[in-house]
């Protein structure tokens, strides 16, 4: 059978492509080796970063050199210090809360509770009546007598 020239021209670039193309299926595209190359090197920097974490908590250290060792010492004492800071900031914002509700107390007239008070309430959480429990608080000298003592008497109540 005779085939057309141009025919045999395209067979000839068919088979041309198609010997090219199995040759390329065998090595893998640019792409996919990029992302397997990045693949390899998360997997590495997380391993990394997991054995620094662990290093951190105090674990694996035996093999470490003391440069290392310092290293890891440097930045758990900058850890503790971030640490210490935010508590002490906290500490202080409670403070300034409590020193403010404390104003707003005294200023609406309102006293704060007194252990007493406290004293009062526990009691009567007990059973107890608060006629039982005689508390004297004494923020002050009394107008009464200069001299008087603070005094607390608990007794059961009467049945």
């Amino acid at each position: 059978m005779l085939v057309p020239e141009g025919m045999q021209e395209l067979l000839g670039k068919y088979k041309h492509h198609s010997k090219n193309n199995l040759d390329k299926v065998d090595e893998p595209s640019l792409d996919l080796q990029l992302q397997e190359s990045d693949e390899i090197r998360m997997g590495k920097e997380l391993f990394d970063k997991n054995q620094e974490l662990s290093h951190l908590h105090g674990e694996d250290l035996q093999g470490l050199a003391l440069e290392e060792l310092q290293r890891l010492e440097t930045l758990l004492e900058r850890g503790l210090h971030r640490v210490r800071r935010t508590k002490d900031e906290r500490f202080e914002k409670l403070i300034a809360s409590l020193h403010q509700k404390l104003i707003n107390l005294n200023s609406n007239g309102k006293r704060p509770r007194t252990e007493c008070d406290n004293l009062v309430i526990n009691a009567e959480d007990q059973g107890q009546s608060s006629d039982s429990v005689i508390c004297s608080c004494n923020s002050g000298p009394s107008p009464e007598d200069d001299c008087s003592d603070t005094s607390l008497r608990l007794a059961l109540p009467f049945n």
